[in-house]
């Protein structure tokens, strides 16, 4: 399965506070949260089939980076399909960028 992977960012909440509201800013982007696993920082969800896409399995591993910031890393996997078109970087960033817009930081600098 094709899959990408982002680079690290930082968001300008603590861990608690992200970990605990991820559910929700995640379902609010069309994605259903499988698991969260505060304990590891491990935030597993899935994207359904659409038009475009049979679906993906995004991962996040988030850690706590200071007493007020959480670091956080994005990864999707196409579930279907060795070819994806860079279709699991386009999931990636909007991801991230939902996360940034909900809890405040800076997405990452683009990668070439």
């Amino acid at each position: 399965m094709k899959s990408a992977t982002g680079p690290p960012f930082e968001v300008a909440q603590p861990y608690d506070t992200v970990i605990n509201a991820l559910p929700e800013v995640l379902t609010g982007a069309s994605l259903k949260v499988q698991a969260v696993d505060p304990a590891s920082g491990v935030v597993q969800a899935k994207r359904s089939m659409s038009m475009g896409s049979y679906g993906d399995n995004i991962t996040l591993q988030l850690g706590a980076s200071g007493p007020a910031a959480t670091s956080c890393t994005v990864r999707s996997e196409v579930v279907y399909g060795l070819i994806d078109f860079g279709h699991s970087k386009r999931q990636v960033k909007k991801v991230t960028d939902t996360i940034v817009a909900a809890f405040g930081g800076a997405p990452p600098p683009p990668t070439g």
